[in-house]
């Protein structure tokens, strides 16, 4: 399976979520602004919960579940790799 990583903004209206200008990116980028995002929602004195949230958090993403945290949506797709 191949794996295609994409970030977008997402802001909130009272009960309804919008995602806003989807951009696929490296899995380095998305690694690093999913890690950057959860260490700014965890105030200092949560920091020892980082490890099992960002645990968690990957594991929805591997269900192909969409995450949003803050003002990012994250997602993976998975596609079936042709054979040649």
């Amino acid at each position: 399976m191949k794996k295609t990583y994409y970030v977008a903004k997402a802001s909130k209206s009272g009960n309804l979520n919008f995602v806003l200008g989807q951009e696929k990116v490296s899995e380095t980028v998305f690694n690093d602004l999913l890690q950057a995002k959860l260490k700014e929602l965890l105030t200092e004195e949560n920091q020892e919960q980082y490890e099992r949230c960002l645990q968690e958090v990957t594991e929805a993403l591997e269900s192909k579940k969409p995450v949003t945290i803050g003002d990012r949506n994250f997602e993976i797709k998975f596609t079936k790799e042709r054979k040649s």
